[in-house]
């Protein structure tokens, strides 16, 4: 059930129309020429059930859009109709090729100024390896695709693979009680969803080059050496404009580079932490980057962290905060899609 078709030689899409437009199209069409771009037969103007407007083939063929479902439809005319709202140039049913020569078939493509944007609907069941090769045509052929892929009753997914790979955007769909499709992902419905894409709420963070700042998360413990308290690191909290990140241990060896890099002593010290730097840990026979007690300078192992507490009247002198640039090989932070401010779901 094609959005698209032509009249009197010229292609429309239905998507385009508004309710007293459709309504005359229907009642003047037979006096026309209405032809169906997909097989060149004449075709119908109808309203679905779900009050999409779409053309349908005057006579049943084996033209494949023949026996597209009425949720596909309604998914495609959403797409197609949002996306013409928010100023691209959409058409469906798009035809492409590869440099190669492999063919591909779009569900919606946009295009606006040199971006071209596609939208696959997968409602069938599909294995992660098509959803590749698929996506690879797309890539060859210099074109972004985003797919929604219906999610199967009663099913948990875990997020990762491809829910989770900029270079491969898949989002599950899944009916809601009353039956209307969201997405776990990030609880919203479809509308929104899309809507907000193109309203670029739909983001892939952190990007190399995006300034993060970072707060460091400190402690109190009881030196062993010299059994005063001493103010350790626990961590840093990153963030982001606009969201938190993601809280990363001081246990992580670039996590310590990071503060050590950015972080002047002095400002340690006013905050009542002890300084951080490479030290000999006899035990192990070996040097690195630690806590030190404020007081005598001694080694406060990592394994500290897995024991410090708060006391109770324990409050941090100064916060510490300092910002870094995001690069490729900065591995204690993973990419991953936000929705609007809010991190994709692992589980749903």
């Amino acid at each position: 059930m094609p959005l698209k078709a032509s009249l009197n030689g010229k292609e429309i899409h239905s998507f385009e129309f508004n309710f007293q437009k459709w309504e005359h199209l229907k009642q003047t069409y037979k006096s026309q020429s209405l032809l169906m771009l997909c097989c060149g037969q004449p075709g119908i103007p109808k309203t679905s059930k779900l009050n999409n407007y779409y053309f349908a083939h005057k006579s049943k063929g084996d033209c494949p859009y023949a026996k597209e479902s009425a949720e596909h439809l309604y998914l495609k005319f959403l797409i197609a109709k949002l996306a013409s709202d928010a100023g691209w140039s959409v058409t469906t049913e798009k035809q492409g090729m590869t440099p190669a020569g492999e063919q591909w078939i779009a569900d919606v493509f946009c295009t606006r100024n040199n971006a071209k944007l596609v939208f696959e609907v997968q409602l069938s069941p599909q294995k992660d390896d098509e959803f590749k090769e698929r996506q690879k045509r797309y890539i060859a052929s210099g074109v972004r695709a985003l797919w929604l892929r219906k999610l199967r009753k009663g099913s948990k997914e875990r997020g990762g693979g491809i829910y989770h790979s900029y270079d491969l955007p898949v989002f599950g769909m899944r009916q809601n009680e009353n039956g209307d499709l969201y997405l776990p992902q990030f609880g919203v419905s479809v509308r929104e969803f899309i809507a907000g894409i193109f309203a670029r709420k739909l983001l892939w963070f952190p990007k190399v080059g995006d300034v993060l700042t970072a707060k460091i998360e400190s402690r109190v413990t009881k030196c062993w050496r010299c059994k005063k308290r001493t103010g350790i690191i626990r961590g840093i909290s990153v963030y982001s404009k606009s969201a938190f990140v993601k809280f990363l241990s001081f246990r992580d060896s670039d996590v310590k580079e990071l503060i050590v890099t950015h972080v002047d002593n002095k400002k340690l010290w006013a905050a009542g932490i002890g300084t951080v730097k490479a030290r000999c840990n006899e035990d192990v026979g070996y040097y690195y980057l630690s806590n030190g007690c404020i007081h005598c300078d001694s080694l406060i192992g990592d394994f500290f962290l897995l024991e410090i507490f708060d006391y109770p009247d324990y409050k941090p002198k100064v916060m510490i905060e300092f910002s870094f640039t995001y690069a490729s090989n900065m591995k204690i932070i993973s990419g991953g899609w936000i929705f609007d401010g809010k991190k994709a779901e692992m589980f749903f």
